[in-house]
């Protein structure tokens, strides 16, 4: 196994305002990942529209 973890911490589907003024129904997900190795964490978001 390896020095990153990566936990799914929660998945919602939002509405989202696009750049040419319509609204798009989009899948965020939102993940913690943390580095063993150097102590370093974050927490991701990725869209994803639907």
């Amino acid at each position: 196994m390896g020095s990153v973890l990566t936990v799914r911490l929660s998945e919602n589907v939002e509405n989202q305002l696009q750049i040419d003024g319509t609204i798009r129904q989009a899948l965020i997900e939102t993940y913690f990942q943390m580095n063993y190795e150097n102590g370093e964490w974050k927490k991701l978001r990725k869209t994803r529209i639907l």
